[in-house]
Formats: C-alpha cells, sequence, structure tokens
C-alpha cells in the first residue's frame, strides 16, 4: 500500500477554550465560535501532560518543546498567557479533503456564518487526488466535530513523521493509503 503521508492524534486534555470568564466571538444566530485563534487570558489546562493535547472545544494545546520543532516545519503556535510553556497550536496550509468521496456528512447549517453544526465521515481519511502529504504540518480543508469542536485534521508528509517518531514519542501517527493506488 502507497502512502501518502500520516494524520496526527493525540488525547484529550480535560479542559476546555471557550468556557471561560472571557466572552469570546460567537455567532449570534447558532453561537458557534466565530475565531478559533481567540484565546482566554484565564483558560485552565487541567491535564498538561503530552507534547500535543486537544481541549474539548477544538483547541489543539501544544508544549513549548513541541512548538519549537513545529514552527520550523509549517506551524504556529499562540502562547497561552495563563498556561506558561503551552501554546495553541495552529496549522495555516490547508489540503483539499475528499468529502464526496469520502460521504462526509454536514449537517445544520448556519443561516447566518455558514458554520455546520455536524461534520462526521473523517476516517479513513480521503485526500484530493493522489498527490502525496507535504514534509510539514497542515491541515485538511475540512473540519470536523459537532458544534465548537469542530477541528482539521492535521497531516504530516513520511520524512516528517520519521522525524516526529524520534523527536516526540507520544504522538500517535496513523498512516493515509493512497485511496487510488492498485492493491
Amino acid at each position: 500500500m502507497m502512502l501518502l503521508g500520516y494524520s496526527i492524534s493525540y488525547p484529550d486534555n480535560e479542559s476546555y477554550m471557550l468556557r471561560g470568564p472571557s466572552p469570546h466571538p460567537k455567532c449570534e444566530e447558532c453561537g458557534f465560535v466565530l475565531d478559533h485563534e481567540w484565546i482566554d487570558p484565564q483558560f485552565r489546562l487541567i491535564q498538561p501532560y503530552a507534547d500535543l493535547s486537544a481541549t474539548y472545544d477544538g483547541y489543539t494545546i501544544a508544549t513549548e518543546r513541541f512548538c519549537d520543532f513545529a514552527s520550523k516545519h509549517g506551524g504556529r503556535c499562540i502562547e497561552l498567557p495563563s498556561a506558561p510553556g503551552f501554546s495553541s497550536f495552529r496549522v495555516d496550509e490547508r489540503i483539499a479533503f475528499d468529502s464526496v468521496r469520502r460521504k462526509t456528512r454536514f449537517a445544520k447549517r448556519c443561516s447566518i456564518c455558514g458554520q455546520f453544526g455536524d461534520v462526521t465521515g473523517s476516517t479513513p481519511i480521503f485526500i484530493q487526488g493522489d498527490q502525496s502529504i507535504p514534509d510539514r504540518f497542515v491541515g485538511t480543508d475540512v473540519e470536523f466535530g459537532s458544534g465548537d469542536e469542530k477541528h482539521p485534521i492535521i497531516l504530516v508528509g513520511v520524512g516528517l513523521a520519521e522525524e516526529l517518531r524520534k523527536t516526540h514519542k507520544s504522538i500517535d501517527l496513523r498512516p493515509v493509503p493512497n485511496p487510488l493506488a492498485p492493491l
């Protein structure tokens, strides 16, 4: 089986970015967050034990060590003022996810902001075409999940995955096969 690259999986950290006392920018109709780069200045990280972890509302949290590595490979980090040594990890470059071939389901579209309440059907991961995933951090152009937890799937190329295996052993890498390649 020919691989296009890998997706990155990581544990929950039992935290919420959007449920603190500070009001976040949200749609007046559906209530979903409008800016996933917004940081609660009073954010409380409950389980700060992994290089990468996820809040229950779609934020990827990274250690300073991981951010140092990722910033050289297409990742971007926004420091968390209330959690020294941790940042919100972002990927700016997006790769086209083939939601038609994968039969991804989009439900409950908001008439004001255009966001969907639920986006399901992300695995197996289908990338449009059969191009390899670049050797840097990229995200799918479709964000998966429900409500405010929606987030892109973070992907890396085969070479970067090998580097991650050596330097960040706690990161779970899952193969993204080329579904168009003959068996």
